[in-house]
């Protein structure tokens, strides 16, 4: 995947609304989460790359991708296509794409790309404005 192609061309709305950082993890070894940020040349950007070798924290975030579908290609702990935006450690949206059709969000990922997500980061803070 290319995160070059949705996230870093948003980059600068999102600083805009206030995002300081953007994690990006998936399952896998914090070696290969490396080679992945350096191919991606995310030096020096607001983004962190993470791994969850055991799917401990995809698990703790109820994530983990259970579709029988790419199970039976054998792609097991794998966790689904999800973005999640906090503040002061407090959850305040979360999307995730998967559909009965497309379980790994691979076809449509777009609920979780930048541009939907900084469109919820605005809805979210109306609506805290507006209390």
């Amino acid at each position: 995947m290319r995160i070059n192609l949705w996230l870093l061309p948003n980059v600068d709305a999102l600083k805009t609304l206030g995002v300081d950082e953007i994690i990006v993890y998936c399952v896998n070894d914090g070696a290969v989460m490396r080679a992945w940020a350096i191919d991606q040349k995310t030096e020096g950007s607001m983004m962190t790359f993470f791994g969850d070798p055991l799917g401990e924290f995809t698990e703790g975030c109820g994530m983990e991708l259970t579709h029988p579908g790419p199970q039976s290609f054998g792609l097991v702990r794998r966790c689904k296509r999800w973005a999640m935006y906090i503040v002061n450690n407090i959850v305040e949206y979360v999307a995730v794409s998967e559909a009965e059709n497309d379980p790994a969000g691979d076809e449509f990922p777009e609920a979780t790309c930048a541009p939907a997500m900084i469109e919820a980061i605005r809805a979210v803070e109306t609506n805290r404005k507006r209390q």
